[in-house]
């Protein structure tokens, strides 16, 4: 096993560089260290940023041989042309100019827009203040009311997996066996929580089964919200697309944006005012906010306990942390969705 990893590594190394000279891309003493830590932390993906003839471009490599990793980047690519086939002139996607095979490498190239990330999950664990400053909730809404009119029949040919009653169940599963013991310990949740999110999962299998039919990103951080030029909004990274019910990707944003409650409740409250079926909204809603309000709490707890963080910066990712928590927890006892 460690000499085909060993193999794998040689190879990476090796091939990257020339793949940048053969699409005509520099390949700089700082793309080989990003490559080497990306490596050395088992990314999945290299993504690098090119430019060629006064043009900028997003260069994504996959990093990774395994069968999951080589499908997720010809979905994403697939979902990716999809898109700005369907929806031109309404959804800013970013087009993607080329792709192929160069030995062991599989890649593609798409335009990068110029612009700034509306925040980094890792630093700033939301949206930055100055993106509520440029962006409106009609703005976010209007792009998530583009694409998830496509519904399961008519996205088939891309195979996306579906992320119904038992995707949300493992999801909650894994969170639980890996970390929630650690916050039932902390007296940060009790065993009575715990049993509450697991009725809930169970007594709305089936509508999570039956509503997991639209398309969804999936994966909304901040870091895949791109704020351009004349403040146009692009959805970056759709490689973990799936069908889902049209809560989840509200609860990405609404969870994005608690900087700013009342963008975060405005924003909750107009895409609401548009569901025909409120109540069935409201109770998706109320399921896909503890998932990702978990994931959110569980993303600030691992900073918090890792020892190499300083303690200013872990000052700083208290109040996140205590802000997903109180969400979190709002959702389980006391919930009132705006409508």
């Amino acid at each position: 096993m460690k000499k085909h990893k060993s193999q794998m590594l040689e190879k990476l190394e090796k091939n990257i560089p020339l793949l940048f000279k053969k699409l005509k891309f520099s390949f700089s003493l700082r793309d080989a260290l990003i490559l080497n830590q990306k490596i050395k932390n088992k990314e999945r993906f290299l993504t690098a940023a090119v430019r060629k003839n006064g043009k900028d471009f997003i260069l994504k490599i996959r990093l990774q041989d395994s069968q999951e990793v080589v499908k997720d980047l010809k979905r994403e690519l697939k979902i990716l042309r999809f898109l700005k086939k369907k929806l031109p002139n309404k959804t800013a996607v970013p087009a993607t100019i080329l792709s192929g095979q160069y030995q062991n490498l599989q890649w593609y190239l798409r335009e990068r827009q110029a612009g700034k990330l509306s925040g980094k999950i890792s630093s700033d664990f939301g949206f930055r203040k100055e993106f509520f400053n440029k962006v409106s909730p009609f703005e976010i809404i209007k792009i998530l009311n583009n694409y998830q009119v496509f519904d399961a029949k008519k996205i088939r040919g891309l195979r996306l997996y579906r992320h119904g009653g038992w995707w949300y169940q493992q999801d909650f599963n894994f969170y639980k066996e890996s970390f929630l013991k650690s916050f039932i310990i902390n007296n940060l949740l009790s065993e009575n929580e715990i049993n509450i999110i697991n009725e809930l999962l169970s007594e709305n299998k089936k509508i999570l089964d039956e509503e997991a039919k639209y398309f969804c990103h999936g994966d909304l951080y901040p870091d895949n919200i791109l704020v351009a030029d004349k403040n146009k909004v692009y959805f970056l990274d759709w490689g973990i697309s799936n069908l889902n019910n049209l809560s989840f990707d509200v609860a990405f944003i609404y969870l994005d944006a608690w900087r700013n409650e009342k963008w975060k409740e405005k924003f909750l409250k107009l895409y609401t005012e548009k569901q025909k079926d409120k109540n069935k909204f409201k109770k998706l809603f109320r399921i896909s906010l503890i998932s990702l309000s978990i994931r959110f709490t569980v993303h600030c707890w691992r900073y918090l306990e890792n020892k190499k963080i300083g303690n200013s910066q872990k000052n700083n990712i208290i109040p996140v942390f205590k802000k997903n928590l109180e969400i979190l927890k709002a959702a389980l006892h006391n919930y009132r969705p705006i409508i």
